[in-house]
């Protein structure tokens, strides 16, 4: 009886060492994708705002190469 005892204690054990292990697994996958996803976010921000950087460049190019409108134009 008192080897099923202990047998019983180790295996309990045993199985809370694995629940432990598979919840810090857990953790380190969430923080890992936690971290993926920041860096996906943060690369389509900086995608944007060179996509923006690069139209507002074009209309301001478009602009300057337009004839003046303005009355004060002398030629």
């Amino acid at each position: 009886e008192n080897m099923n005892e202990e047998r019983r204690r180790e295996w309990e054990r045993i199985k809370e060492e694995r629940r432990l292990e598979r919840e810090e697994s857990q953790r380190e996958m969430s923080a890992m994708m936690d971290r993926f996803n920041e860096q996906k976010e943060m690369e389509l921000r900086q995608q944007e705002e060179r996509m923006r950087a690069h139209y507002e460049e074009r209309a301001r190019q478009s602009a300057e190469r337009r004839p003046s409108s303005s009355p004060c134009t002398i030629l």
